[in-house]
């Protein structure tokens, strides 16, 4: 079969330009709620920490309260509640959290209901020493807030649950899916982790999916230590033996509650606000607002009826002035407003490398290759990755009955390959490599081969594989390689 330089560079161009328009990656980048220094307590344990940004309460306050102390929904971070704080007129500071491991919370090995309670209780200590606080917590926020009340009701004068998972319910199959990052790490990294949440998270706020949240969980969920930390959350706090625990904890409240429900909520449905009601003790001041077309996270999507009710609420408790803010220090690498969440260099990667290619005839080509890979990479070790990769390059082969041995040109090649690498265990690739002979005396014949590979998550630039193809001018047969990605894009991982 004969082909000519041109077409070869046709179809190599064709599919770069397909990788390039299935790759396009938006900049997602921290909004102005990001203006405020954020601040760690000095007293919080290394292994866990928990970050905060402080809004002050509104000007013209001649008698400023105890703050408002905010907890996210996991994955997402004390910014979450941008919307809702402007909106708020109660004389109170507002706190807004970043939970440890998550944010700008320092990185957790392992997520431990004391470490993390610990950690929350520091940022009351440093807030508001001696003062008791309003909890408001969406989602594990809301079951954090409720299990610290429990445990340090003297901390706290009011809490505020909303959609928080306090009291036993099912997961759908989706769910338990989801929770399963082990197994889907690869595949998520593929669509990437933008484009992924981007098209999810509208399940679970409509429209209110603003370019800042996705940018928030795309930068969070692409960083492997962070994923981990948000299963870990849900291990030690989410599952149905752990949420009984938090419903049990409820019976240890004394102070005034306000339960906030999104009525279309698909992920902890409304009827958790009723059981949560009821497993307050008696005498317990409970208020129950359900907000209708509103689903998890209501401080996203209905800031304006999150923030009517927090007033209305706070306004009923007694009067706590605010002490004097305690011991904090600034967090180091504070996010600032413009600076990139996740973008295009999250998704690309340069490739340059070396390969070696054995027939069973005793053939032995060495190869040169350059190219481009899209798809999320885990930059810790070990390597996750799900990526799509176009590679062009040379090759050079020694003819095994030259008793010289010689290397002389072999052929042009191009290869399109798709990979799948779990953490630890290593995975697949899938390659497709088209050679042309271009040089006019071999009347520019062309070969290929389909091969499958294994590379190690622990040595990421070496590649494995098998196959079966053709050189040019030469018939179909069994071949095995070994390809080394240069040092410099093992350092971008």
């Amino acid at each position: 079969m004969a082909i000519s330089p041109k077409r070869c560079c046709r179809w190599s161009v064709a599919s770069l330009g397909l990788l390039l328009i299935a790759g396009c990656v938006p900049a997602l980048r921290a909004g102005p709620s990001y203006t405020r220094p954020s601040y760690v307590s000095p007293a919080a344990s290394e292994q866990a920490r928990a970050t905060w940004r402080v809004v002050p309460a509104p000007a013209g306050c001649s008698d400023e309260q105890a703050p408002l102390v905010f907890l996210p929904a996991l994955g997402l971070t004390g910014t979450s509640w941008r919307e809702v704080v402007p909106l708020l007129s109660a004389c109170r500071a507002r706190v807004l959290v970043d939970l440890p491991g998550i944010g700008e919370g320092a990185t957790l090995a392992s997520v431990r209901e004391d470490r993390v309670l610990d950690a929350l209780a520091a940022v009351l200590d440093a807030e508001s020493p001696g003062r008791p606080v309003v909890l408001v917590g969406n989602s594990i926020g809301g079951a954090l807030a409720v299990r610290l009340a429990a445990r340090a009701p003297d901390r706290v004068s009011g809490l505020v649950l909303i959609d928080a998972p306090a009291a036993p319910f099912g997961l759908n199959r989706w769910e338990r899916w989801v929770l399963r990052p082990s197994l889907w790490g690869p595949l998520f990294r593929l669509g990437g982790p933008q484009a992924v949440i981007g098209l999810t998270l509208p399940r679970l706020v409509g429209p209110h999916a603003d370019r800042e949240t996705v940018g928030t969980l795309a930068w969070q969920l692409s960083d492997s230590r962070r994923r981990d930390a948000m299963l870990g959350y849900y291990l030690a706090f989410l599952t149905p033996p752990e949420i009984e625990r938090t419903r049990q904890a409820l019976a240890r409240v004394q102070v005034p509650v306000l339960i906030v429900w999104g009525e279309t909520d698909q992920v902890v449905p409304v009827a958790v606000a009723a059981e949560i009601a009821r497993s307050l003790p008696a005498g317990v001041a409970v208020t129950t607002e359900r907000l209708p077309s509103v689903g998890h996270l209501p401080p996203l999507e209905a800031p304006a009826a999150v923030a009517r009710a927090l007033d209305t609420f706070v306004a009923t408790l007694s009067p706590a002035p605010r002490s004097a803010p305690g011991a904090r220090v600034l967090a180091p690498h504070p996010l600032v407003p413009g600076k990139l969440l996740y973008g295009a260099r999250h998704e690309w990667f340069p490739l340059i490398g070396v390969s070696s290619i054995f027939s069973t005839d005793g053939r032995i080509d060495a190869g040169l290759v350059a190219g481009v890979a899209r798809g999320s990479i885990d930059r810790h070790y070990p390597l996750e990755t799900g990526r799509v990769v176009w590679t062009a390059g040379f090759a050079l082969h020694t003819d095994p009955l030259d008793p010289r041995g010689a290397p002389s040109f072999a052929y042009l090649r191009t290869t399109l390959r798709l990979e799948l690498v779990w953490r630890w265990a290593g995975g697949f690739h899938l390659d497709g490599t088209l050679l042309v002979d271009p040089l006019p005396e071999r009347l520019s014949r062309v070969g290929g081969w389909g091969a499958i590979g294994y590379s190690p998550s622990v040595v990421p630039w070496l590649r494995a594989f098998v196959g079966y193809g053709a050189f040019p001018d030469t018939g179909g047969r069994v071949l095995f390689g070994i390809e080394i990605d240069a040092r410099l894009t093992g350092l971008l991982y």
